[in-house]
């Protein structure tokens, strides 16, 4: 079950930066571990936003995200690699990241909703799938080709590791300059 609160507002007027925690409830390969040591860093180091972390039960009373800035909204993810968490991430986290007006979706680990209509940052951090397709299965290479390119256009801005994959992006994903950073 999902479980919001449509009337949940932090006391101040700090920006809302939404969290999308999909990938803490999911085995912890390279990304996942790259993508919650910035979360936890993000949160550690905050003096001037608040955040809505959109994740599963299971890091409900997680202590790295216990703070008073820190507003943890939890659905039915699932431990185990499922169609269920995409369609959740897909279709689920853009109805509840809506009802708390967020300022900017936070998407670290390369995929992000496609219909979410606010301000979004995604985290691509390389397209190995594209480059050396023999190391995926046939269902993670089809849905990466076509959910990654769609993800990487339709966020406000997008963040990778290295030079090696800005360049992909760019020229793979013909993506504006502008739209790719650093991070």
């Amino acid at each position: 079950a999902i479980m919001t609160s449509n009337a949940f507002q932090f006391n101040d007027k700090r920006p809302v930066i939404g969290l999308n925690g999909r990938f803490l409830v999911a085995q912890r390969t390279g990304v996942q571990r790259s993508a919650y040591w910035l979360f936890k860093s993000i949160i550690e180091r905050n003096t001037d936003y608040n955040f809505v972390l959109f994740t599963g039960e299971s890091e409900r009373y997680a202590p790295e995200w216990q703070r008073p800035f820190v507003k943890i909204v939890t659905s039915a993810l699932t431990s185990r690699a499922s169609f269920g968490n995409y369609f959740w991430e897909q279709f689920t986290l853009p109805k509840i990241a809506k009802s708390y007006s967020l300022d900017i979706l936070h998407n670290p680990a390369n995929l992000a909703p496609l219909n979410y209509k606010g301000k979004s940052i995604v985290h691509i951090h390389d397209l190995s799938f594209l480059i050396e397709p023999s190391w995926f299965s046939l269902t993670f290479r089809t849905a990466y080709r076509w959910l990654v390119p769609r993800v990487a256009k339709n966020s406000s801005l997008v963040i990778t590791n290295s030079n090696h994959s800005k360049n992909d992006l760019l020229e793979r994903l013909e993506l504006s300059l502008s739209k790719v950073r650093l991070g």
